[in-house]
């Protein structure tokens, strides 16, 4: 499943994502927010992981493990 919003509305549980069962594992891409990992069941995410604004990096979390990603953009 891919959701995508703002972090307001992942990290709030709201609407759609109430009925979702807690999710363990997820790819947040574009992190902005030491907060923003709570909808992939990330508590805090380190400044540092936050601050870098490549396109295409992230986050992969995985049972609240979390590791740097970068996925590959593609232009034309």
């Amino acid at each position: 499943m891919v959701v995508a919003s703002s972090p307001d509305f992942l990290t709030g549980r709201a609407g759609v994502m109430r009925s979702l069962p807690p999710m363990t594992a997820g790819m947040l891409l574009n992190p902005t927010g030491g907060l923003d990992g709570g909808a992939i069941g990330l508590r805090r995410i380190p400044q540092e992981w936050t601050s870098d604004s490549r396109a295409g990096r992230g986050i992969l979390a995985v049972a609240g493990e979390p590791s740097h990603i970068q996925v590959p953009t593609y232009r034309l």
